[in-house]
């Protein structure tokens, strides 16, 4: 009984989100702009290696850098290029930014369009005669405007007093990480754990390869466009193995999460843990395959720590995308077969 009742709490208080939402996104959007500019004491060369290139986007971001890679298959170093740059955010887990490289011009000028937020914003920088320029358009709701405008002004500048302390010597100034995520229920949590199998008619190694794949990991997001990959740079089919999966989100724009391999038993088993939800949340999912007379089963299994008035609804989201992972895995190995 009382599972029901939570289950109908959690529908309703998705429902109210939702509306407000809507709500919010059908107020006439208007647009703000930032600009800053300083004289720094460095080559034109010098400065545009910190502004223009990947490796560098520690000095812009600051100490809450984790790593910032183009995602593959996009062409680096040019227009088309989509960047993604890891934060920390205060209780250890990441948040992914993802930036649409707009325009290049090398050296000079760069532009791109930041895609994990519901809305467009364009940022610009500008490297000429000593002065580097930034500048941020972002269209949002009139009622936040302000609120917006703030924030954004006040990461511009971060971005610029952090490249002029790097080119001074100094160690880059502390920044402000946005989209801190927090918890504010102190209830008692709980383990929700959903096991879903399925029995395919194919051989066992077939089944192994495509469900250890990267970009299988895409196929349990409700988002039919959703892509996943291992990130450039960290170890592959193995422990450690770091895997992006990039997915719409429901305000319009385009989030990147991210999740670690943890352990394995190859041919057989695949366990990989979440990195970009509240630590204490964190969810751990285990993929095994195991043979059958005539063929393999294939188990998704998974451990979520919640509170407990978010038990069903976080079972019911997880059986959902589960059984969606085990359709769209088996639906690819007939069609392979």
């Amino acid at each position: 009984m009382d599972e029901w009742i939570d289950r109908g709490r959690a529908a309703v208080e998705r429902w109210r989100d939702d509306q407000r939402l809507r709500a919010v996104q059908r107020l006439p959007l208007v647009q703000v702009r930032v600009r800053e500019q300083v004289a720094l004491p460095a080559s034109a060369a010098t400065i545009w290696s910190l502004v223009g290139d990947t490796g560098n986007d520690a000095a812009v971001v600051g100490p809450s850098h984790v790593r910032t890679f183009v995602v593959p298959g996009t062409p680096a170093g040019a227009v088309g290029e989509l960047r993604c740059t890891v934060l920390r955010r205060p209780d250890g887990s990441w948040a992914g930014h993802l930036l649409q490289v707009v325009e290049r011009v090398e050296g000079v000028r760069f532009a791109g369009r930041a895609l994990s937020l519901g809305f467009r914003h364009l940022e610009t920088v500008t490297v000429a005669d000593g002065l580097l320029t930034w500048e941020a358009a972002v269209e949002t709701q009139q009622p936040v405007a302000a609120q917006v405008q703030a924030l954004v002004q006040r990461n511009v500048a971060g971005h610029v007093a952090r490249i002029a302390a790097v080119l001074d010597g100094d160690a880059p100034a502390e920044d402000t990480v946005p989209f801190v995520t927090s918890c504010d229920d102190r209830s008692a949590l709980v383990d929700v754990e959903v096991s879903v199998s399925a029995d395919l008619r194919i051989p066992v190694d077939v089944a192994w390869a495509h469900v250890r794949a990267a970009r299988s990991v895409a196929l349990e997001s409700a988002d039919p466009t959703a892509t996943s990959f291992t990130v450039p740079g960290s170890p592959q089919a193995e422990p450690g193995e770091l895997v992006c999966v990039i997915a719409a989100t429901s305000d319009g724009g385009r989030a990147a999460t991210f999740q670690q391999v943890v352990g394995q038993e190859a041919g057989r088993s695949v366990v990989s843990r979440s990195l970009s939800v509240v630590a204490e949340h964190a969810w751990e999912r285990e993929l095994r395959v195991e043979p059958i007379p005539g063929g393999a089963r294939v188990t998704y299994r998974v451990r979520v720590p919640v509170h407990r008035r978010q038990a069903a609804a976080t079972r019911a989201t997880w059986t959902a995308d589960a059984q969606r992972y085990l359709g769209a895995i088996e639906s690819a190995l007939v069609a392979a077969a």
